[in-house]
């Protein structure tokens, strides 16, 4: 949903480059392979993956494709409509005001969706772990524990940037293109700050380690606590609720300094970008 909203202007490319890049394709399983755009070849790839590394036997397997399906089905019947929110941002952009009420109707019915579609991933998680034996359990665990090491190393690689490198590279970039003036920059550096500062405050790596952490203590127990689950799904929708509400009110202030030809430039960038998009 940030990524939506955000996509496409100064204030929203340094909100993507914050917000979303971080999450793994496949959690603890995932592999590079898997990014394609297709969502049901990804879903299929998932499946043969966990078949091989849990040792699914023919039952199991068969009971995790059903749960692959089920899922695919509630995804597809609480999708976002991408097309509504990306028209929307292109009109309010182009305006002389930017009409922040429009997005929160929009995000406010994302959050009940994502809460909808939160509570039926958490029955089929409990399917999923009742499906298991304990030795299957602990591969998983095992898996997420790798995950949150490989999180952990890429840190120390060259080519990692922290998310204030990030931001930076993606401002000086944004800033080329839309040829910011030098009472702009110090605006916008002031949007990224506030931006870095709701990540740090609402997404930090210690809130996705803790989360993996739990994940773990959860999945070795003979039961699930669904209650615990579904709570910490619920907290983590509200972190970005928040996100997004920051995020808009940093556009605001975006769309305010920029003047009507940058904003005409945005406009035009968004259209060959979605033009281009489309036809893949």
């Amino acid at each position: 949903m940030v990524n939506l909203i955000v996509k496409g202007s100064v204030a929203m490319a340094i909100s993507l480059m914050i917000f979303a890049n971080s999450a793994m394709a496949f959690g603890p399983f995932s592999r590079h392979g898997f990014s394609h755009r297709n969502s049901e070849k990804r879903s299929e790839r998932m499946i043969e993956h966990l078949t091989e590394e849990l040792e699914l036997d023919s039952v199991q397997a068969a009971t995790l494709r059903k749960i692959k399906d089920e899922l695919n089905v509630k995804r597809t019947a609480l999708k976002v409509d991408k097309q509504q929110i990306f028209e929307t941002f292109l009109n309010e952009i182009g305006n002389d005001e930017f009409d922040i009420s429009k997005f929160q109707v929009i995000a406010d019915n994302h959050a009940s969706r994502a809460k909808l579609e939160t509570a039926f991933f958490t029955e089929k998680l409990v399917e999923f772990h009742q499906m298991l034996s304990p030795v299957q359990r602990e591969l998983v665990v095992d898996k997420v524990k790798e995950m949150k090491q490989r999180r952990e190393d890429r840190k120390s690689g060259w080519f990692y940037k922290t998310p204030e490198e990030r931001a930076d590279s993606i401002l000086d970039m944004v800033s080329g293109r839309l040829d910011l003036s030098e009472e702009q920059i110090p605006a916008f550096n002031k949007i990224k700050n506030n931006l870095l500062k709701t990540r740090s405050m609402y997404l930090s790596d210690g809130f996705v380690l803790r989360l993996t952490d739990q994940f773990s203590e959860q999945f070795v127990r003979e039961t699930l606590n669904t209650n615990e689950i579904q709570h910490e799904m619920n907290d983590a929708i509200s972190r970005f609720e928040k996100i997004i509400s920051v995020v808009l009110k940093n556009v605001k202030k975006a769309h305010q300094i920029l003047s009507e030809e940058q904003r005409s430039q945005i406009v035009e960038q968004m259209q060959g970008h979605h033009r281009r998009f489309s036809k893949k």
